[in-house]
C-alpha cells in the first residue's frame, strides 16, 4: 500500500519516513552521523523494532532509486506538550511520578540522551520537508544530561523528592543517545534550540493544565 501510495505523489508531493535514532544501537561512538551503522544481533530484546526501522529506511531507498520523492528522518527524544499520556519514555513516566508524589528512579541514571523540543524537531521536519539534498537526515536536539539530572530538575520544577536507586537496569537500553545534526546545519544553517529548562517547564505545565 506505501509503493502504491507513493507511485501517486510523483512530481507531486513527497513521502516523509519516521526512522529512529535507534538505527544506531550498538554502535559503540558517542555522536552518530548518519553515515554510521548499529550493530545489534537478531535476537536483541528491541531487534524487532530496531530492524523494522531498517527496512523502512530500505523501502524508501528503493523508492528513491524509483524516482519517488522520499526521505528518512533518524528522529531522536522529541519531547513537549501534546505527549500520548501512556508515552512510557523516561522524562514522562518521571513527569507523571512527580505530579503524583517523589519519584523513584529504578537505577543510578547514569545514561546520557539528548532531548529536542517539540517546536525545534518540527522546524527541522518542515526545512527538509520543503528542500532536502540527501535521503536521510537526523533530527535531534543539543541538550544532554544524564536520566539523573533530568530527574533532578523536574523534581526541582514539582518541588518533589527524588529517590536514586542503584543497581543497573535495562541493560538493553543504549548507554548513550547523542546524534550529529551537521548534515541539517550545513544545508539549513545553525540552529537556535529551546534549552531543556524552558522546554520542560513548558511540559510540566501542560501536564498540569490536564490533570
Amino acid at each position: 500500500s506505501l509503493i502504491k501510495f507513493s507511485e501517486k505523489i510523483i512530481n507531486r508531493g513527497k513521502l516523509i519516513y519516521m526512522s529512529s535514532s535507534e538505527i544506531y544501537s550498538g554502535n559503540k561512538k558517542h555522536i552518530y552521523s548518519e553515515n554510521d551503522l548499529g550493530q545489534t544481533a537478531s535476537n536483541h530484546p528491541r531487534s524487532i523494532y530496531i530492524e523494522g526501522k531498517k527496512c523502512g529506511e530500505a523501502i524508501v531507498h528503493s523508492l528513491i532509486n524509483n524516482k519517488i520523492n522520499a526521505v528518512s528522518l533518524r528522529i531522536s527524544l522529541a519531547y513537549g506538550p501534546g505527549v500520548k499520556k501512556n508515552d512510557s519514555r523516561v522524562m514522562n513516566e518521571l513527569i507523571v511520578k512527580s505530579l503524583k508524589g517523589d519519584i523513584f528512579l529504578k537505577d543510578a541514571g547514569n545514561a546520557i540522551r539528548t532531548y529536542c523540543y517539540i517546536s525545534d524537531i518540527i522546524r527541522m521536519i518542515l526545512n527538509i520537508t520543503l528542500r532536502n539534498r540527501h535521503s536521510v537526515y537526523n533530527i535531534g536536539g543539543v541538550s544532554t544530561l544524564s536520566i539523573k539530572d533530568l530527574a533532578k530538575k523536574i523534581s526541582y520544577n514539582t518541588k518533589k523528592k527524588l529517590i536514586l536507586g542503584k543497581k543497573e537496569y535495562m541493560k538493553d537500553a543504549p548507554k548513550r543517545v547523542k546524534l550529529s545534526i551537521k548534515r541539517f546545519e550545513h544545508e539549513f544553517g545553525k540552529q537556535k534550540f529551546i534549552n531543556i529548562d524552558t522546554g520542560l517547564k513548558r511540559t510540566i505545565d501542560w501536564y498540569k493544565s490536564i490533570r
